[in-house]
């Protein structure tokens, strides 16, 4: 009996487990990584296609023309460039062709340079595209996709207008048309 209520007697204490080291540094190591991805994220987000004044970094792309080769950006200073974004799986693409068409007819020998840069495509199905609309301006692949992203384009089509001193003066989302583009051609011509 002695014994028994010395047991009795005798209070339970319970310690604490104590927790990892290892645990705690993996717990904060992966609310480090959800920080960090919210955080990219949200950079990304925030970064807008090219505005107005911008002036987009120099690129050259080959073209899928057999007599102009490659096209240099910084080569066609001093003239209006039109840089067009597009693929053949763009359904909304075949509905700018005839208008880029139009204002290359209109403008190649006033100082005006159109360039359409594909995104994402084979080079099959872009010569296809070339063909069945009939582009008659300069196009070309993108490398991969450095000049899609330094123009942080949502989706194609898009398309940016550049002035005689290389800065973005347009930006068109979605198809653009002859009404959208002869306003402003005239107006940075005239200067």
């Amino acid at each position: 009996m002695a014994v028994e209520e010395s047991i009795r007697s005798e209070q339970v204490v319970q310690v604490p487990k104590r927790i990892s080291p290892l645990v705690i540094v993996i717990t904060m190591l992966l609310a480090l990584l959800v920080v960090v991805v919210l955080a990219l994220k949200l950079n990304k987000d925030s970064m807008a296609q090219i505005q107005a004044g911008a002036r987009p970094d120099d690129f050259t792309i080959r073209t899928y023309a057999k007599d102009t080769p490659a096209f240099t950006l910084s080569q066609f200073r001093g003239q209006v460039v039109i840089i067009n974004f597009w693929a053949s799986w763009c359904e909304t693409c075949k509905d700018e062709v005839l208008d880029l068409n139009s204002i290359w007819d209109e403008y190649k020998t006033r100082g005006v340079v159109v360039i359409g840069i594909t995104h994402v495509d084979t080079t099959d199905r872009a010569l296809q595209f070339i063909h069945d609309y009939n582009i008659q301006y300069l196009t070309g692949p993108d490398n991969g996709t450095s000049i899609y992203d330094s123009f942080r384009v949502g989706a194609v089509p898009e398309t940016y207008v550049l002035d005689k001193q290389g800065n973005v003066v347009g930006t068109f989302y979605g198809v653009v048309t002859v009404q959208q583009l002869r306003p402003l051609l005239d107006s940075l011509l005239k200067s």
